[in-house]
C-alpha cells in the first residue's frame, strides 16, 4: 500500500468511527423506545435508526469516502479491492463508459452506474477510493507555465491545457532551439491512463517532445518562423504527429491529443535571438526601401503620363477620366487600344527633341523594334519636360502654368 493509501485510510478509520458512535447514540434511543413503549416502541426505534444510518453516510461518511462517495462533474473515481483495479464511478454529462472503461457518448455506454442523489454506494473497507500522485506542468491563462504535483482523488477527463517544452531542439543546420507547447488533452480511458503507465504526463511529454524534435530538424529556424507567418505550427505538429506519436499516445496511454499551440520558438543562445533580429530587421529595412522606390516610380511615371491622357482625351473625345480609368485597369491593353495614336505622340515629341538639340535616347528596346512605344514615351516626356525647366529661368517656371493636351499637341504640329 502506498503512503498516500495508507494516510487516507487513516481519516477513512476515524470518520467511520465518528459515525457508528453517532449510530449507536441513536440504537440506543430506539432500544429504550422498545422497552418503554413496546412493540411500536421498536418500530419506532428501528426508523430512527435507519434515518440516522443514512445522514450519517450522507453527511459524514460518503464525503470522507466511507461505504460511499461523492463524484464531481468531469471526474471519474477509482474503486480498488485489495489495491487491484476494481471498476470506475463516473460524473461527466452526456458521457459514459463502454465494456472496455473508454469513455463514449451516453447512448454508446455499456456500464450503467447506481446512485441516490449524487452519491455512489461500494463495500468499504474491501473496496476503497484509490489516490495517486501526479506531476504535470499546467498552462495558465497568463501564458505562464506552472509546475505541479498533487495527491488526487480522482481523475480529470475534461479537456485541460498543458505546458509540453522542448529544450535545445537542432534545426537543419544543428542550431539549437527552444519551443514551448500549450497542448490540450484529455483521459478518454482512465485505467490505461493511470494503471499502464506510472505518469501519464510525463509518458505523453516524453513522446510529444520527441515528435517535435524530429520535425524541427526538417527545417532551419528562419524557415520555421517564415513558416508560422502563414499556417499555425501548432496545427502542422499536429497533422505532422498524428498517425504516428499522438496515435500512440492515445491508444497506449488512453489520453487524446486535442489541440496543439507553439508558445514560443527561439533560438537557445541569446546570441542566435540578437542576430535573427537584426536579420529581420534588415529584411524590413530592405522591403520599406523597394516600397518607396517603387511608389515614386509609380509618382514619375504617372506625372509622365498625364500630358499623354490629355493628348488621347482631344484626339478622341473621352473624359480625362475615362482615359485615365483605362490605363490604370488595364495599360497592357491601353497600350493596344491606342497605339497607333501613342506612336504618332511619339515621333511628333522625337521631332521636337531633334529640333532642339540632339539627345541620345535609350529606351526599353534600346531603338530597336518591338519596343515599347508607351515606355518610350513616357520617357520622351520626361526629357522634354527636363529640357523646358533648364531652358526657362526661374521667373518662367514660377508663372508657367498647365499646359493642357490640346495646347502640347498643337505645340508639336499635330492639330492645323
Amino acid at each position: 500500500m502506498s503512503k498516500e493509501m495508507e494516510e487516507k485510510f487513516a481519516t477513512e478509520k476515524k470518520t467511520f468511527l465518528k459515525g457508528l458512535f453517532i449510530i449507536a447514540g441513536f440504537a440506543i434511543i430506539a432500544i429504550i423506545l422498545a422497552l418503554f413503549v413496546g412493540i411500536a416502541g421498536g418500530i419506532i426505534g428501528i426508523i430512527i435508526i435507519l434515518i440516522a444510518t443514512f445522514i450519517v453516510l450522507y453527511f459524514i461518511w460518503a464525503p470522507n469516502d466511507v461505504f460511499g462517495t461523492f463524484p464531481e462533474e468531469g471526474f471519474a473515481i477509482i474503486l480498488v479491492e485489495g489495491m487491484g483495479f476494481k471498476k470506475l464511478f463516473l460524473k461527466f454529462k452526456d458521457f459514459g463508459f463502454d465494456l472496455n472503461w473508454n469513455i463514449v457518448k451516453e447512448s454508446d455506454k455499456k456500464i450503467h452506474q447506481k446512485e441516490i442523489k449524487g452519491m455512489c454506494f461500494f463495500l468499504w473497507p474491501f473496496q476503497r477510493r484509490y489516490v495517486y500522485r501526479l506531476k504535470w506542468t499546467k498552462y495558465s491563462e497568463k501564458g505562464e507555465s506552472i509546475s505541479k504535483q498533487e495527491v488526487l482523488k480522482s481523475v480529470l477527463v475534461k479537456s485541460y491545457v498543458y505546458f509540453v517544452g522542448i529544450s535545445s531542439a537542432e534545426d537543419h543546420s544543428l542550431m539549437p532551439i527552444n519551443i514551448g507547447l500549450a497542448v490540450e488533452m484529455r483521459i478518454i480511458n482512465p485505467v490505461k491512463a493511470i494503471y499502464k503507465i506510472q505518469n501519464w504526463y510525463g509518458s505523453a511529454a516524453n513522446f510529444i517532445q520527441g515528435g517535435v524534435r524530429d520535425e524541427i530538424r526538417k527545417r532551419d529556424y528562419i524557415e520555421w518562423i517564415n513558416l508560422s507567418e502563414s499556417i499555425s505550427l501548432g496545427d502542422y505538429f499536429e497533422k505532422e504527429m498524428k498517425d504516428s506519436t499522438i496515435e500512440k499516445i492515445r491508444e497506449d496511454f488512453g489520453v487524446e491529443v486535442v489541440k496543439i499551440k507553439v508558445v514560443q520558438i527561439e533560438p537557445s543562445d541569446k546570441r542566435y535571438i540578437e542576430a535573427s533580429t537584426r536579420k529581420k530587421l534588415a529584411e524590413f529595412e530592405k522591403e520599406a526601401i523597394v516600397v518607396e522606390a517603387d511608389a515614386e516610380k509609380i509618382k514619375r511615371t504617372t506625372e509622365a503620363i498625364g500630358p499623354i491622357i490629355d493628348s488621347i482625351s482631344e484626339m478622341t473625345g473621352q473624359s480625362k477620366t475615362e482615359v485615365q480609368s483605362q490605363w490604370k485597369d488595364d495599360p497592357e491593353n491601353f497600350e493596344k487600344k491606342y497605339e497607333k495614336s501613342i506612336i504618332r505622340i511619339n515621333d511628333l515629341l522625337k521631332a521636337q527633341i531633334a529640333g532642339d538639340k540632339y539627345i541620345k535616347i535609350e529606351t526599353s528596346a534600346g531603338g530597336k523594334e518591338g519596343g515599347n512605344p508607351l515606355l518610350e514615351l513616357i520617357a520622351l516626356s520626361q526629357i522634354i519636360s527636363q529640357q523646358v525647366s533648364k531652358n526657362q529661368n526661374p521667373s518662367q517656371t514660377e508663372n508657367k502654368k498647365k499646359r493642357s493636351g490640346k495646347e502640347v499637341m498643337e505645340d508639336l504640329g499635330y492639330y492645323d
